[in-house]
């Protein structure tokens, strides 16, 4: 995808293009060590966004 497509969704359809890839990810590679590591401690994982950019 390049970044002029996505001129073309809303917030909402980009947030959840993002939830899409993120959890086709995970199960794509769930048996690998590094993600099992990874998600191993789902409780306290957290995500912290600094800065957002408009285009």
């Amino acid at each position: 995808m390049h970044p002029n497509d996505l001129k073309n969704f809303s917030k909402g359809a980009l947030i959840a293009q993002a939830c899409h890839a993120s959890v086709s990810a995970i199960i794509t590679y769930k048996n690998d060590l590094d993600n099992q590591l990874y998600i191993s401690d789902l409780n306290n994982m957290t995500k912290v966004i600094l800065k957002v950019f408009y285009f």
